[in-house]
């Protein structure tokens, strides 16, 4: 009887564990649509005010995007511009609240109904093919006649469908 006790006992407890996962799990399940991007003040930290003007002029182009996080791990990302789509595949683990997209793992917080992540890019310069190239000031890379970008740090919003 005591034996039966306890497995009826650990069964319990494994089962609420499962349930509290799954409940956990629920709230990231589903799709989320890009509703918001903008770029930091100050891009070597991404912080201070954010500048979403830019967002306009891509919702004036049609720009949507959503993330679908399915249950088991796996989602799809989705992005649409000018009538032209792409998506891709990623996985994700919400007990590290990051997704992964070809070996690259952005972390992510999810604040109510909005998840957001920052995609810090480093300055860079890049060829007339559109080739990245080994300069590593700006002075050096416009005076080998090719195109300096600055650092930037964006924010992407998505919003709970």
């Amino acid at each position: 009887m005591k034996r039966i006790l306890i497995l009826s006992f650990a069964l319990l407890l494994f089962s609420c564990e499962d349930e509290n996962e799954n409940a956990s799990n629920s709230n990231l399940v589903g799709t989320w649509n890009l509703s918001n991007m903008g770029e930091y003040e100050n891009a070597a930290n991404c912080s201070g005010a954010i500048d979403n003007t830019g967002w306009a002029l891509a919702q004036a182009f049609g720009m949507t995007g959503s993330l679908e996080f399915k249950a088991g791990g796996s989602g799809t990302i989705s992005v649409n511009v000018l009538g032209m789509s792409e998506s891709g595949q990623f996985s994700w683990s919400e007990g590290k609240n990051e997704f992964c997209v070809g070996g690259e793992c952005i972390p992510f917080k999810v604040e109510g109904n909005t998840l957001s992540y920052d995609d810090k890019q480093d300055a860079y310069c890049e060829d007339n093919d559109g080739n990245e190239t080994s300069q590593s000031s700006e002075s050096s890379c416009n005076n080998a006649g090719n195109t300096w970008y600055d650092a930037s740090c964006t924010v992407s919003e998505y919003t709970k469908k």
